[in-house]
């Protein structure tokens, strides 16, 4: 008898147990429930927002192929933006859900396709090259437009069917790994191949370019040996950049294991940077002091002008008080003027690699002469403030400008006049250095 107490005892606290757990834990369920709901449910509309911005792509490019028109308007997305970064965010939910993990390079292909048929608008021309990668990228949309139409069913040709929109719902994690799976397979074909090669095409008479190309490969040569340039419009998605990498192999017997890197043109400042992108270091390279590493980036810059000195330098250490890398700027006083358009900026590591250097591009025009002078600049200073310095700059917009550095209750600001009529452009903590070194 007082066995069977203790049984019913312990049936009686089992089921005390389990519905406390159930009770604790049913809002929980319920939130986890909806949520996933929710969640498909937006996979759901990310997949037919994709699939109308792949036909919205098509026309705009039949509209070029057939009707030929070639203005170009940098603010138009000839694919949605949003909607493709919606679409990648439930192909990677689709993988989470699933448990797989796929790197979709068609999505990736998509992302660069503005950049690509901007750039290849405009000069309002189309060479050949142009001409077959968009008639390749129309074929592969309709491609995945015929597949899409497929799935959907009769979604495509009325609003609403509530049998096929829950199916299409229940069935949305697998829908999306097949479909991403059958694009990137599609796209690996010898026929499309096309679209993840292409780097763009320039004209033969697209002189600004080949001139910006020229000096760009001038400026790499200078600082790396052996390597060349390839102009490549997919890595960066800025119209407004001229952009060039370069890859090199594999070579155990070189102090630094395979250094990739991309030199960058930007129209609109006319700076020229290079940057070490990718790169490895083998433990058993050696590392520099601190003056070696000096007079190698003195050499670099005697590369480009003599007449450049350093007027400012910063070096970084780790959290193990090791050099981690040290910051250079350099640039030129020409006729008592301090050049930006001869600016050069360095940064090294302390096995001598440089992984940043920046220099601009000059118009080679005149400094112009101010026609503001000196004096009248100093006469806007009342009493309130001292006056430390003061020095001539033209600026990246060709512009020359005076600025001042005063002190006013020991605090230091500039102050900076414009060259030409002498109004103030602006006043802040921030000091250009290039006084600095007398």
């Amino acid at each position: 008898m007082e066995k069977l107490d203790r049984k019913r005892v312990y049936s009686i606290l089992l089921v005390l147990v389990v519905y406390s757990f159930m009770f604790i834990t049913a809002p929980y369920i319920k939130d986890y429930i909806t949520s996933y709901k929710d969640l498909k449910n937006r996979m759901y509309y990310d997949f037919k927002d994709f699939g109308e911005s792949l036909e919205v792509l098509n026309s705009n490019l039949s509209r070029i192929l057939v009707l030929e028109e070639l203005n170009i308007n940098k603010e138009y997305e000839y694919v949605s933006k949003d909607r493709l970064r919606n679409f990648q965010s439930s192909a990677f939910n689709s993988e989470s859900l699933d448990r797989t993990s796929n790197f979709h390079d068609f999505i990736f292909m998509y992302s660069g396709t503005n950049s690509i048929i901007q750039n290849i608008l405009r000069d309002e021309t189309i060479s050949i090259n142009e001409k077959e990668y968009l008639e390749t990228l129309y074929e592969y949309n309709n491609n995945l437009i015929e597949d899409y139409k497929s799935i959907i069913g009769v979604l495509y040709y009325k609003d609403w069917d509530y049998e096929k929109s829950n199916e299409l719902r229940k069935n949305i994690v697998g829908i999306y790994n097949e479909f991403c799976s059958k694009a990137d397979n599609l796209l690996d074909s010898p026929k499309y191949k096309l679209l993840k090669e292409y780097r763009g095409s320039f004209k033969e008479n697209s002189k600004e370019f080949e001139k910006i190309k020229a000096h760009c490969e001038i400026v790499f040569s200078k600082l790396v040996n052996d390597q060349t340039l390839e102009y490549d419009n997919r890595d960066k998605l800025n119209s407004d950049k001229y952009i060039f990498t370069t890859y090199e192999k594999r070579d155990e017997t070189k102090p630094f294991d395979r250094v990739d890197y991309s030199v960058e043109y930007d129209k609109n400042t006319n700076e020229i940077s290079v940057t070490a992108v990718s790169f490895s270091v083998f433990s058993k390279t050696p590392k520099y002091e601190e003056k070696e590493l000096d007079s190698m980036v003195d050499d670099v810059v005697d590369k480009f002008n003599m007449g450049a000195f350093n007027y400012n330098k910063e070096v970084h250490y780790d959290n193990e008080n090791s050099l981690e890398e040290i910051r250079y700027s350099y640039i030129i006083k020409n006729d008592n003027v301090y050049d930006e358009f001869e600016r050069i900026n360095i940064v090294i590591q302390p096995h001598g690699l440089i992984n940043r250097f920046t220099i601009f591009y000059s118009s080679n025009k005149d400094i112009p002469i101010p026609k503001v002078s000196e004096n009248e600049i100093l006469s806007k200073i009342n009493n309130n403030a001292e006056i430390l310095d003061i020095f001539l700059v033209r600026n990246i917009k060709e512009n020359v400008e005076y600025e001042l550095h005063l002190n006013y209750r020991n605090t230091l600001y500039a102050a900076v006049f414009d060259g030409e009529n002498g109004s103030l452009k602006y006043f802040s903590k921030d000091l250009r250095k290039y006084n600095s070194v007398k």
